[in-house]
């Protein structure tokens, strides 16, 4: 039997607006007899200047209101003495501010916690773990993935050399803005700021809690997750070259706002039983990443926030269930598995759903057939031994008002075209669950849209949705490698050689007059749709 006992802090960065981020905790925890967060959080993750906060807070067990105290010296410490030369003769962007006052500040916050300037995160390896877990987020300059580093020791870690690394150096790690300051060295790799990848680390923090609690599932764990924003930041965009302004900074806030709005998505549950909080201050825009003399109008603007109702609502139910005595959850039961979130994650975005088409099957995307499929293969693992899916397994996949039972087996009924009296008793194979999950997609977004084709007339495409999950190989002139699928009438394709230019894959996203003398490529298309059509998968 797993307690839901466990509770989270996410902090995003955002420069001298982490202040805001501060003042809004201050505020919740003031709800719960102002606890410091050390003592009150389990785990605490951090990206940039939200990692230098996740270390004062947890690493250095300080409270908030030390923690506003330090962080407003240092912003006014380190975002002062610009560079008057922005690029060098090469034309790369120069670090407009002094690293090493950035060093030297955490350094004097480390010591003035008593401990040795040179502290290692990881006080002691051997030891058990900290009360409070602590990771911020960092990222190599020859990487595209992040790297974490923690005060408490991972399972099978490979290596001593997250045992060596200091706490100033993870704070550096996680804050090298590009153009702000320059990277930092740590044994012989160089580490740039970790919000280029995950300014939101929430998802981080999700996984590193499930490998650090892992007995039971984590999602019966937690009793409560806060993600705390930054508001969204003046244009001050940061990089490496010329090219790189203007993009860097719009792209952070885009990734930071899709990573909220698809873990909500990913966790419903957890959100509806009040499990997960995300705080992000509105009215910032006036405020740059290094504008350390705005902290005035930071704390103005964020106690107008926190006086509004939805807010204070919010911070009422936190209070709750923050201090309530957490509810006995019982494990999973193999016999009757959880609702899978994954139909939820779905969205009308771009990714999700192809805009402007001319026919009802045509919205398929790429990125919403992986995750009918996934979710069909949820369905027959369920499904003891059989090849097929039952009506009643399917169901299961819902847990949430929409779609509702009803629709869910109106659907079904819809797709089957069968009088019979016993139509939800049958079974069925994946691409006839992959084609419900499509419909059931689209129509949730668009309620009016019927695919008229489903007539008892409509053999034709009838057999088509049976050869929903077939792919065939691309007939290009470069052996790209890659596989195509016709069910959206215009084609999928995924895998292959990303190196190598696939003329059919240009030709499908290239504008129609560009077209007009691709003969052999339409040929090469038109031959891929045929032979997927003869593919036949039995129902």
């Amino acid at each position: 039997m797993a307690i839901p006992h466990l509770r989270l802090l996410c902090l995003d960065g955002g420069g001298v607006r982490g202040l805001a981020s501060l003042y809004v905790l201050k505020q919740l925890l003031s709800y719960v007899g102002d606890e410091k967060p050390c003592t009150f959080f389990d785990m605490i993750a951090g990206t940039s200047t939200g990692g230098l906060i996740a270390i004062m807070l947890g690493c250095l067990e300080m409270s908030v209101d030390e923690c506003i105290e330090a962080y407003i010296q240092t912003m006014g410490t380190i975002f002062q003495g610009k560079r008057k030369l922005a690029f060098s003769i090469s034309g790369q962007l120069r670090p407009r501010y002094m690293a090493e006052e950035l060093e030297l500040a955490v350094k004097d916050i480390i010591a003035s916690k008593g401990f040795s300037r040179d502290a290692l995160m990881r006080r002691d390896a051997t030891a058990a773990a900290p009360k409070c877990r602590t990771l911020v987020v960092a990222m190599s300059e020859d990487s595209t993935f992040p790297d974490i580093f923690t005060n408490y020791k991972k399972l099978h870690e490979q290596s001593d050399f997250y045992d060596k690394v200091k706490i100033w150096e993870a704070a550096r790690a996680t804050s090298a803005a590009p153009s702000f300051f320059a990277p930092v060295e740590i044994d012989e790799v160089r580490y740039v700021d970790g919000g280029l990848l995950a300014n939101n680390p929430v998802n981080m923090l999700w996984e590193e809690a499930r490998n650090a609690w892992s007995e039971y599932p984590i999602e019966d764990q937690v009793r409560c997750l806060v993600s705390l924003g930054t508001g969204k930041p003046a244009l001050r965009a940061f990089g490496t070259s010329l090219k790189a302004v203007g993009r860097s900074l719009i792209d952070i806030v885009t990734q930071t706002d899709h990573t909220a709005e698809a873990f909500f998505a990913n966790h419903a549950e957890l959100a509806q039983r009040n499990g997960y909080f995300r705080f992000n201050p509105t009215n910032l825009d006036e405020v740059g990443i290094d504008e350390a003399g705005k902290r005035g109008l930071i704390r103005s603007r964020t106690a107008i926030y926190a006086r509004d109702s939805v807010i204070k609502d919010s911070m009422c139910r936190f209070q709750l269930i923050a201090r309530n005595e957490p509810r006995q959850v019982l494990l999973r039961d193999s016999a009757r598995p959880e609702p899978s979130r994954l139909f939820y994650a779905l969205g009308k975005q771009s990714q999700h759903i192809r805009g402007s088409v001319h026919g009802y099957w045509q919205h398929l995307t790429l990125k919403s057939y992986q995750t009918y499929e996934s979710i069909a293969l949820n369905c027959l693992q369920r499904s003891e031994g059989s090849r097929r899916i039952s009506f009643s397994t399917f169901l299961q996949m819902f847990n949430q008002p929409k779609p509702t039972p009803q629709r869910v087996e109106a659907v079904w009924v819809r797709l089957l075209h069968d009088d019979s009296d016993n139509v939800l008793n049958t079974q069925h194979s994946v691409p006839f669950v992959m084609a419900v999950l499509y419909m059931l997609h689209v129509e949730q977004f668009w309620p009016d849209k019927n695919p008229g084709e489903l007539d008892a007339a409509g053999s034709d495409r009838r057999e088509a949705l049976k050869r929903y999950n077939r792919w065939v190989p691309c007939r290009c002139k470069v052996d790209c490698g890659r596989e195509w699928n016709f069910a959206n009438d215009i084609g999928l394709s995924k895998g292959g050689n990303s190196k190598k230019t696939c003329d059919v894959n240009k030709y499908l996203v290239s504008a129609p007059v560009l077209n007009l003398l691709a003969f052999k490529t339409r040929k090469a298309l038109e031959d891929m749709n045929e032979e997927w059509a003869k593919a036949r998968a039995l129902d």
